[in-house]
């Protein structure tokens, strides 16, 4: 029989001080502030960090071919009607991947959570590591939670309560400032919004194009497919303001660009960029 090696997703603790304000963030690098940006409010906030310790085997997440999109569950979903970047050239599978997940939790928010958000409470939680971990099937590494069960019924509790919206749609302009984030910070292992340059998420939408009435940014750690990188991001476990959350199912957005690359310490980094309006350079 083979050796089955078990290892935890151990949540980083991390603190950050921003205008004189002091954040404790659990499982999570978030900033969120607000700009005064040519006129323009700009909210930034980043996700969850995941850190595996030990020589894990991969991860379900880790083991998915990023080159090629995931089953997009058409039995339950209008795929054509929500997979607004299928036909774009600038995009990865997984990538495009992430825009669906979105479109579909957006459109309707209380399947989303039936389908994909439910089941993670009768996954194995507890063994070794404490009540607040979980084996999901098919993985060998346990993920640790700071809300356990709670968290992710409360996530189940909101989504249920939200009202459907519009789809999202991709922009050129968006992608190139989320990629820009990505390749700059992966190699460095650096986390957070603020670029090693010095550079914001306002001034990196900049280059590309113009934005107008609000922006936003989510980061994910960890995660390498659509769906993963999304329920993450809407559990937004530890984040007392759910913020991540509140972007993807802000009805205001409606234009996205996202890009998916390597992490010198999470292994995987996904850098969303939202906007009201925004118009390509």
């Amino acid at each position: 029989m083979a050796d089955r090696r078990i290892f935890m997703r151990l949540n980083s603790s991390i603190k950050i001080s921003m205008f004189g304000l002091s954040l404790l963030l659990f499982s999570c690098a978030t900033v969120q502030g607000v700009f005064d940006t040519i006129g323009n409010s700009v909210s930034e906030v980043a996700s969850s960090i995941t850190n595996r310790q030990g020589n894990s085997t991969p991860s379900s997440s880790s083991r998915n071919d990023p080159s090629m999109r995931a089953d997009p569950d058409a039995a339950n979903w209008d795929i054509a009607a929500l997979d607004t970047a299928a036909d774009v050239d600038y995009l990865s599978p997984a990538e495009k991947d992430v825009i669906l997940e979105m479109n579909k939790v957006r459109v309707d928010p209380k399947k989303y959570a039936e389908l994909y958000i439910q089941p993670i409470l009768q996954y194995n939680w507890g063994g070794p590591f404490g009540a607040n971990s979980y084996l999901a099937p098919g993985e060998t590494v346990y993920t640790g939670t700071d809300e356990g069960r709670n968290g992710i019924q409360s996530c189940i509790n909101d989504l249920s309560s939200r009202r459907s919206m519009s789809t999202l749609l991709p922009t050129q302009g968006l992608f190139l400032a989320a990629r820009d984030h990505v390749n700059d910070t992966g190699p460095k292992g650096i986390t957070g919004h603020t670029g090693s340059d010095g550079s914001s998420m306002g001034q990196r939408i900049n280059r590309y194009g113009e934005w107008s009435r609000g922006a936003g940014e989510n980061i994910d750690y960890g995660n390498n497919t659509g769906r993963d990188i999304v329920v993450q991001l809407l559990i937004d476990d530890g984040v007392p303001s759910r913020g991540h959350r509140n972007n993807i199912l802000n009805q205001n957005f409606k234009y996205v660009g996202n890009a998916i690359g390597n992490h010198s310490s999470f292994d995987y980094m996904c850098v969303i960029d939202f906007a009201n309006e925004y118009t390509d350079k």
